[in-house]
């Protein structure tokens, strides 16, 4: 006799057949690209989730920061690169079952807005990729722009990044014959 499925993942089914496609209504005009921002992604998804009854959580577990230079000056310094590792929880609300999933994020800025844009990227692409939100594009068709050479950016080998440790709760591994995921 088969064990029943938890509740949040029949209700993650249910979420995945209701979401539809989320436009692209940011626009990075500096690199000349078209993104999901979080606000219509969030707007799009929380009114799903809420009616399916699935909290959402998330915690941060590690975070760093790396000073970057543009390459061949030591003089001229580009800010940092913040880099966030994430552990997000959905919760069936009346089961009680619950799924956990790490991601990594990272945000590049001069002044005190990396780590804002790292949770931020790291929360839409757990959102999107968990719930497979299309976006209406394929970054591997042969239609694709070409990507234009940018900045080129190194970490500076002489400084120590810095790190703040997060909660000392992190998800328990489990061996691959006993994950309900498999």
């Amino acid at each position: 006799m088969s064990e029943p499925v938890p509740g949040i993942f029949k209700k993650m089914a249910k979420v995945m057949e209701k979401i539809s496609r989320v436009p692209k209504n940011g626009k990075n005009k500096f690199f000349n690209y078209d993104y999901v921002t979080e606000a219509d992604l969030t707007d799009h998804i929380r009114p799903i989730l809420a009616e399916e009854g699935i909290a959402f959580t998330a915690t941060v577990l590690e975070a760093t920061k790396t000073q970057i230079e543009k390459e061949g000056s030591k003089e001229n310094k580009e800010g940092a690169i913040s880099t966030v590792k994430m552990l997000f929880r959905l919760i069936d609300a009346d089961d009680g079952s619950s799924i956990e999933s790490v991601f990594l994020g990272e945000g590049a800025d001069k002044g005190d807005k990396g780590f804002y844009k790292a949770y931020t990227g790291c929360t839409k692409y757990f959102l999107m990729k968990t719930f497979l939100v299309a976006t209406g594009d394929d970054p591997e068709s042969d239609d694709a722009p070409k990507e234009k050479p940018g900045k080129q950016y190194q970490l500076k080998k002489d400084e120590k990044q810095e790190s703040k440790p997060a909660a000392k709760e992190s998800p328990k591994e489990k061996p691959a014959d006993e994950d309900p995921m498999l």
